[in-house]
Formats: structure tokens, sequence, C-alpha cells
């Protein structure tokens, strides 16, 4: 049994980053194993480019005023960041405890009157991977189905159709078969 999962670019960015558009989707037909169980079918490269403008329209110019813009960064095997160029080149790169990456700029001096442009250009290759399923072995560890923001493993209809799902399967496996194939 094989499980085709097709370009989770949607899934690896993030509404929170401003304006975020893609456009490319240059496709590589190679394939290349990763593992026994995961291939890579095709690879599409997108050029990426987030922009975020900030105006003062103010007479006078902030105190403090820090800007925090989220990174799409590599997500082995789905996804790599070929190349990335931030402007202005003026800015501190952080990482929350989570691994996410942050470009940090301190527009503090940003003068009444006047514009700020913060352009980040990516390149991105997202990799369409199958998954042989055919062996299929262990537990799901608890840390992997536990609720969090945009993870609602905990509501009423989710529970239910996962009970519903898995009437009668014994394993872990067995269960994300009927999912599956359901």
């Amino acid at each position: 049994m094989q499980l085709d999962l097709r370009y989770f670019f949607a899934l690896f960015t993030d509404s929170r980053r401003g304006c975020l558009s893609a456009t490319g989707g240059s496709s590589n037909p190679s394939t290349a194993t990763l593992s026994p169980k995961v291939t890579v079918v095709s690879r599409r490269e997108y050029h990426v480019r987030q922009q975020l403008t900030l105006v003062n329209e103010g007479p006078g110019q902030p105190e403090k005023q820090n800007l925090w813009v989220a990174l799409i960064h590599d997500l082995p095997p789905y996804q790599q960041v070929q190349s990335l160029e931030v402007l202005p080149k003026d800015y501190q790169l952080v990482t929350d405890e989570y691994g996410n990456s942050y470009a940090e700029f301190d527009f503090s001096e940003h003068p009444g009157g006047t514009t700020i442009t913060v352009q980040i250009d990516y390149l991105v290759v997202v990799n369409e991977l199958t998954y042989d399923l055919s062996v299929c072995e262990g537990q799901l560890p608890d840390e992997y189905i536990q609720p969090e923001l945009h993870i609602e493993s905990t509501n009423p209809q989710i529970v239910d159709l996962a009970r519903d799902l898995s009437q009668g399967q014994e394993t872990t496996c067995q269960q994300v078969r009927a999912f599956i194939i359901t």
C-alpha cells in the first residue's frame, strides 16, 4: 500500500508572515529513495517573496518599533530552502525554542512621513513523497496526538470519527491504514 503526499508547501507557510506569494513551480522528475519506506517522486521549485510595508504616517518617530518576520525553513524530507535573501540586511536572526527562525528588525528610528519595505526572497524545493506502508511497526507517541493551536485532536467530531474509523483495529498500524483507506 502506498500513501501519496503531494506538495505540502501550503502547510509549511504561515499567514502571520504577511504577504506571501509563490511563483514558478518548476518540476524535477527525478526519483530518490530517502529510506526503504520513503521515496521522493518529484521535486518542485518555488520562488517565494514575502513583502511587508511599514508606513509612519505621523509627524514623529517611534521610541521602539521592532518587527519579527517568521522565516520559511527546511522541513526534511518535505521541503528545503535553497536560498534566502532578506532586505534590509540590517536584522537579527532569532530562533525560538521550537526551532522556528525569525528576522527581527529594529525600526525605532523610523522618521515620520516615511515608508520602509521589508522583502524576503526564497527558493524553496518541495518534494512529492510516497510512503510504503506495507511494513508498519511501533506505536504512535503521545506527543504527536496532543492538542495545540490548529491541531484540534480533542475536538468531539474528530474524536468520534477516529473512534469510528479505528473500531476493530488492534494496532496503531492497522488504525493508520483504516484512516488512509477511508
